[in-house]
């Protein structure tokens, strides 16, 4: 499924959909499309790989829509472009790293 789930959440047993709901993922600011890696900040914001839309999706903390931040034109290697990815990263300048990993390069 296409959402990002927290574990060991206050509720015991079961994970709690925190982002994205479309069982079948999906392309709108409400929906993931194989998300791959999160980075949440210490303010509460997650940045969001969503591999499968090719783009870099952020997420405020209690928003119901996320905005893309990167990428978000198909798969491709021009630099308003990602190819397909599994890691992004970001520094304390708020920089964000994403590994490409079907163009062989990180970008910034």
């Amino acid at each position: 499924h296409d959402g990002v789930l927290c574990l060991g959440s206050t509720s015991g047993t079961q994970g709690v959909i925190v982002v994205g709901f479309h069982p079948n993922g999906g392309s709108s600011f409400s929906e993931l499309n194989s998300p791959t890696s999160i980075f949440l900040h210490s303010n509460g914001t997650m940045y969001i790989m969503d591999t499968a839309n090719y783009r870099v999706v952020k997420w405020l903390s209690g928003e119901p829509l996320g905005f893309t931040i990167a990428g978000g034109y198909g798969n491709g290697a021009s630099l308003n472009q990602i190819g397909t990815s599994y890691a992004i990263y970001l520094d304390n300048q708020s920089n964000i790293y994403v590994s490409e990993y079907s163009n062989h390069r990180v970008t910034m």
